[in-house]
């Protein structure tokens, strides 16, 4: 499409307007352009991020969400602002990762994710660095208005992980890699209950929980992107162990997840029929990835185990909101 060009002043017979109401023509324009421009943005967040949506937002929401009914709290406003806040605070979390990890990556990308922001050409690399640069600014910032300095300190302590995971070569190799975002959950979680309410022991023994078992089992993402690995010269637990051993390694943990969660979580806390209820729906979930992961093969059907794996984990915080 086109651009329209304006008229030539020589064409119109009528003296040209002052400079100044000129000027004032020219605001509406701009103003009437500004949602259109913040939805563009919104747009290119849900680009980068939505690969990793329900292992970022979704729990921490729902974390925060466990936390404010841990405090009794029923009034609508208040779930209202834990909720607003959260899509604010969790969103800049998962931009944040988001962008330096697709900015040191666009090569890669190119071969394996044509299909993202950069390498499709939604957005430049020198465009992607200044976006990055103002999410780490605001991110900090806006976890100290909602929650305070602690909450501003998790946020600070997952920018630090970030870059030691992308710029300190963490990513490099597999234990690093997951040892690194376990970390980052850790920071996630414990973010998203201090948002509306003090830490608890029992708050902790989720958290912890949550973030060891996901952590233990997240190389199964790796899978999907094995010959993205080979050709960045990331060691992943494949490459370590052969596809094979690796694969009934992470069925067999999987596979012994509804275990750790009766004896380590769940019971300790609620015996009651809910407390049931929850194990009974996270089991199915983690029998179904184990048997995908030890008899599917291929990237999309490794892509497809992996996001039944972020749905058991969002279930797993989501439990919260039923035991705690």
């Amino acid at each position: 499409m086109t651009s329209r060009q304006p008229l030539a002043l020589s064409t119109l017979s009528a003296p040209a307007p002052p400079r100044l109401a000129v000027s004032a023509s020219r605001q509406p324009p701009s103003l009437l352009r500004l949602p259109a421009l913040l939805g563009a943005e919104v747009s290119l967040w849900y680009r980068f991020v939505r690969r990793d949506l329900p292992a970022v937002v979704i729990p921490g929401l729902v974390m925060a969400a466990a936390a404010l009914r841990s405090t009794g709290a029923t009034a609508i406003l208040d779930w209202a602002r834990v909720i607003g806040s959260g899509l604010v605070f969790f969103g800049l979390y998962l931009y944040a990762f988001c962008l330096i990890n697709q900015i040191s990556g666009a090569e890669e990308d190119a071969l394996n994710k044509p299909d993202r922001p950069i390498p499709s050409g939604l957005v430049t690399l020198q465009g992607a660095r200044l976006r990055w640069a103002i999410v780490m600014a605001a991110y900090p910032i806006t976890g100290l208005c909602l929650g305070g300095i602690r909450l501003a300190c998790f946020a600070l302590l997952a920018q630090l992980l970030f870059v030691a995971h992308e710029q300190g070569g963490l990513h490099r190799h597999w234990l690093t890699k997951n040892l690194c975002c376990a970390a980052g959950l850790l920071a996630l979680l414990a973010g998203a209950w201090q948002m509306a309410a003090p830490l608890t022991p029992a708050a902790w023994r989720w958290i912890a929980f949550a973030v060891t078992t996901f952590g233990l089992t997240l190389p199964l993402q790796d899978l999907r992107d094995a010959e993205g690995d080979r050709r960045s010269g990331r060691t992943s637990l494949s490459m370590s162990v052969g596809e094979p051993a690796a694969r009934a390694i992470l069925a067999g943990l999987i596979a012994l997840l509804p275990a750790a969660t009766h004896f380590l979580l769940i019971a300790p806390l609620h015996r009651g029929l809910r407390g049931a209820a929850c194990e009974a729906l996270l089991a199915l979930l983690n029998l179904a990835t184990a048997a995908r992961t030890a008899t599917l093969r291929g990237e999309r059907a490794d892509h497809a185990t992996y996001m039944l794996h972020t749905f058991w984990f969002s279930a797993l915080v989501a439990s919260a909101l039923v035991v705690l």
